[in-house]
């Protein structure tokens, strides 16, 4: 009977120990999914981290952009600001000097009144070309500005 006993007595330890391993190997596995998902959720707080400064970054070049953008059409604007009043200035210049000459073609005589209306037909052409240009520096001038201040600088020599 003592061997009986002793056999059973093994078979119930090789049992506890057989079920043992099942629950052990759940723990293991469970401790192995809690550490993955740890993991998992770090790599996560990385990347969504990374992807705020990311669209931090796009957000400052955006408003450095705005920023740029509106210091460029504030300076356009004052270019063409002062370049009108520079054409004003040549205008107001032009008609005294055609009001002149035509007092001048009025009272003078042979060479001096022919070298007059010469004068005044040359003075005249620049200044029907300079107030036309001075109209179109009244409009929005952002695309053609270069080229109209080509044009202009052309009429005021």
């Amino acid at each position: 009977m003592k061997t009986t006993s002793l056999i059973a007595f093994g078979m119930l330890a090789l049992a506890a120990a057989a079920c043992d391993d099942p629950k052990r190997a759940q723990e293991k596995a469970d401790q192995a999914k809690l550490t993955a998902g740890e993991v998992a959720q770090e790599g996560q707080q990385k990347v969504d981290k990374k992807a705020m400064e990311a669209n931090e970054d796009i957000r400052k070049a955006n408003t450095d952009a705005i920023e740029a953008q509106r210091k460029a059409d504030e300076a356009r604007v004052t270019a063409v600001s002062d370049y009108r009043t520079k054409v004003n200035s040549r205008i107001v210049d032009l008609e005294k000097e055609s009001a002149k000459l035509k007092s001048d073609v009025a009272t003078k005589t042979g060479a001096a009144k022919k070298s007059a209306e010469e004068s005044l037909a040359k003075t005249d052409q620049k200044l029907a070309s300079l107030k036309a240009d001075a109209k179109d520096l009244g409009a929005d001038v952002k695309d053609s500005w270069n080229t109209l201040k080509v044009r202009i600088d052309d009429d005021l020599k």
